[in-house]
C-alpha cells in the first residue's frame, strides 16, 4: 500500500500500472501478485485509507493510555501527533490534491475515517477539559475544526511550497496554537 501510494503521488493514479506497484513492492512484476491481495487499484487505494485510519486510531489509543497530566502538555502531544500523522500521510495527501475528484467514494471514506473521526475525538477532548473545569467554555466543534484545518493547511502548504509559510516551523506553530487554546486555561489540577 505504501509503495502504491508513493507511486500514485509521483506518477498519478492512471500513470501507475499494476506492474509498477508489483515491482516497487518486491513482487514479481507482471505476475499478478497484486491481484492476490486486491481486486483493483481502487480497492488498494480504499484499503490504504483504512490503513491510515487504523494508524490514527492507534495514535489516539496510545495518547489515551499515556496518562500525561496537564492540559498544555496533552495539547502539545496532540498537535505534534497530528502533524506526524499528516507527514505519514504525505503521499495520500498528494494523491488527493492531484486526483481526489476522480475518487468520490475514496474521498468520502477519507473524510469520514480520518478527518471526521479525528475531529470528533479532538472536540470530545476539548469538551472533557471544559467539563472538568480546566478550560473555559468554547465552541469545541469549531475550535477542533480550526486546529485540524490549521495543521492540515500547514502540512499541505509545506508539501506544495517545500517550506513552511513564513518559515514558521512546527514548534512555533504548536506554541501559537496551544496559546490560542490555553488563553482560557483555568488551571491544571
Amino acid at each position: 500500500m505504501d509503495e502504491a501510494l508513493r507511486l500514485f503521488a509521483d506518477q498519478g493514479y492512471k500513470g501507475t500500472t499494476v506492474t509498477d506497484i508489483e515491482r516497487a513492492a518486491g513482487l514479481s512484476p507482471g505476475a499478478g501478485g497484486l491481484y492476490k491481495h486486491f481486486a483493483t487499484k481502487e480497492e488498494l487505494l480504499r484499503t490504504a485509507v483504512e490503513h491510515r485510519a487504523q494508524s490514527q486510531a492507534l495514535g489516539i489509543t496510545t495518547f489515551d493510555q499515556l496518562g500525561v497530566d496537564g492540559v498544555a502538555e496533552q495539547l502539545a502531544i496532540i498537535l505534534r501527533g497530528g502533524l506526524m500523522l499528516l507527514e505519514a500521510d504525505r503521499d495520500l495527501l498528494a494523491l488527493i490534491l492531484k486526483e481526489g475528484a476522480r475518487f468520490p467514494a475514496v474521498l468520502s471514506l477519507a473524510r469520514e475515517r480520518l478527518i471526521d473521526t479525528g475531529h470528533r475525538w479532538l472536540s470530545g477532548w476539548l469538551h472533557r477539559h471544559i467539563t472538568d473545569g480546566l478550560l473555559e467554555a468554547h465552541d469545541t466543534d469549531a475550535l477542533a475544526a480550526v486546529l485540524i484545518e490549521t495543521l492540515a493547511g500547514h502540512a499541505v502548504l509545506r508539501f506544495i511550497l517545500g517550506a513552511e509559510v513564513g518559515d514558521i516551523d512546527e514548534d512555533r506553530l504548536i506554541t501559537v496554537l496551544s496559546a490560542l487554546v490555553l488563553q482560557h486555561h483555568v488551571h491544571d489540577d
